[in-house]
């Protein structure tokens, strides 16, 4: 019933009456059309010495600007940067590396991303996990910040209407255990900015 309403099916309940369940106490059964389920998960789990690795992407804004005027920009580019800053709330050490490719391409494979010709890769960023207390739970976040810098043509990828950001995350295990116990609300938080900034006059 419960991977059911998971999955969005319509389940009914159709008998009334009461039930034992495992500790013993009475439970009622009521007539109903429809169930609902919510769940909150903590975890307490072991990760394996080579680190646990998984992708996200997300498509975001540029300056608009079109390929002409992108060209344009790009021969007069002073200093261009991207900069990635990593709070690490996980009982785990995590490592970040991020691509980004110019346009829409979400339907990229995150492996592929990273070995266009094309990409611009920031990183890789390594935050040690989180200090945690005696059960392995999080009670203070741990930072980093890595910057690299860009060329013209690299920071035309900023001055686009589109481009795509794909991040590949690794979990490994931090320094004398591999395990750690994960509540709903730990997280690693990502936060990246690019700075574009232009001479004026002269020559290209």
């Amino acid at each position: 019933m419960v991977h059911g309403a998971l999955a969005g099916s319509q389940l009914a309940i159709v008998a009334g009456g009461t039930a034992a369940v495992g500790d013993g106490v009475g439970s009622t059964i009521r007539n109903t059309d429809q169930v609902s389920v919510g769940l909150t998960v903590g975890l307490d789990f072991t990760l394996p010495s080579g680190g646990v690795s998984f992708g996200r992407y997300g498509v975001q804004n540029g300056a608009d600007f079109n390929t002409n005027d992108q060209t344009q920009i790009a021969q007069h580019v002073d200093t261009a940067a991207v900069t990635a800053a990593v709070t690490n709330g996980m009982p785990f050490g995590v490592q970040v590396r991020i691509v980004l490719l110019p346009d829409s391409v979400p339907d990229m494979p995150i492996d592929s991303a990273f070995v266009q010709p094309n990409r611009v890769e920031l990183g890789p960023v390594s935050v040690a996990a989180g200090a945690v207390d005696t059960l392995g739970r999080v009670i203070a976040t741990a930072q980093d910040t890595a910057t690299i810098g860009m060329n013209g043509t690299e920071s035309q990828v900023l001055l686009g209407k589109q481009f795509t950001a794909f991040v590949r995350i690794v979990l490994s295990p931090s320094a004398g255990s591999t395990r750690g116990a994960v509540r709903p609300g730990d997280k690693v938080i990502i936060h990246a900015k690019g700075l574009v900034q232009l001479r004026s006059g002269g020559t290209p």
